[in-house]
């Protein structure tokens, strides 16, 4: 199994102002891309895992160094080594995701936290710990060096 994938944000916003006799506008537009290759070393990466998630409890931890995953109808272990890439997005409409550990940040209702770490070493496939309320969902992508057994 290879990989390659690609980590894209944009941001396109647009200010409008009236003075007295002129219209005043600024437009900003901003575009990250991230490129990764398969195999181990900067810009390259060998596994991904994704899921949308429930959170049974209100505190949970995510063993980023063993996610359990089902691919094509087999149970398997997603086994991190560095994280190059990992994503949290709320999709639940009221309750707030606190992320604590080697990864914090706060992510509010709609929102995104996005980590992108190019380097050879990567992030430390550490535990990510979830502080939220029982049945708020999430989406989670993880890209990174490591295995599929």
């Amino acid at each position: 199994m290879s990989l390659s994938a690609e980590v894209l944000a944009s941001v396109v916003a647009r200010e409008t102002g009236t003075g007295d006799l002129s219209v005043n506008s600024r437009f900003t537009k901003y575009d990250f891309f991230r490129e990764f290759a398969d195999g181990t070393g900067a810009d390259q990466a060998q596994v991904v895992y994704s899921d949308n998630r429930t959170a049974a409890s209100g505190s949970f931890t995510v063993l980023l160094s063993a996610i359990s995953d089902t691919r094509n109808g087999a149970s398997v272990l997603v086994q991190f080594s560095a994280v190059k890439v990992i994503m949290v997005k709320n999709t639940h409409a009221t309750h707030t995701i606190t992320l604590t550990g080697a990864f914090s940040g706060v992510v509010k209702p709609g929102g995104v936290f996005l980590l992108v770490d190019p380097s050879a070493a990567g992030a430390s496939p550490s535990s990510l710990f979830f502080e939220t309320t029982a049945g708020a969902t999430y989406d989670l992508v993880v890209i990174g060096e490591g295995t599929v057994t």
